[in-house]
């Protein structure tokens, strides 16, 4: 038994977050948006909406992101239904992801030491975007600007 639980132990990430599961799939669409390949952007979305969905069954009802997930979750489920031609839907779709997450961010020092606030001067909005990334990955301009934009200080 003291095994098993040690194994157990062992293979979970001790970096783990709440929110990793939401957060893995948001990535997948900023960059698919980032990339210009739509179908990874539709299955993101899918995959966020699921994930937004879970984080709200097993967070208590105090959890004062709770709300801020629903946004993302409602936002994650039409973006996944805007048809694949529409690019420009889909561009637009992506801030009413990314500014509730921006407030959860704002205020979890563990994910400010992850991820980079960015603002794109084009349509003068804001996105996150791992730290992992090496160059700007502008999900409202995609691969004909895709390092437009600017990382920002965290408030």
């Amino acid at each position: 038994m003291v095994r098993a639980l040690g194994f157990l132990f062992l293979a979970m990430p001790l970096w783990a977050h709440d929110l990793d599961g939401v957060l893995k799939s948001y990535q997948d669409v900023q960059l698919g948006l980032a990339k210009d390949v739509f179908t990874d952007v539709i299955k993101g979305a899918t995959a966020l909406k699921g994930e937004s969905r879970l984080f709200l069954d097993k967070t208590s009802k105090e959890d004062t992101r709770r709300p801020l997930i629903e946004k993302i979750a409602v936002a994650a489920e039409k973006m996944a239904q805007i048809p694949l031609v529409d690019v420009k839907g889909m561009r637009n779709q992506i801030a009413a992801i990314c500014d509730p997450l921006i407030v959860i961010m704002k205020k979890d020092a563990e994910l400010k030491s992850q991820w980079d606030l960015c603002y794109c001067p084009m349509v003068k909005k804001y996105w996150v975007q791992s730290k992992k990334e090496a160059g700007l990955m502008n999900p409202y301009m995609g691969t004909e600007m895709q390092e437009c934009g600017t990382r920002k200080r965290w408030p």
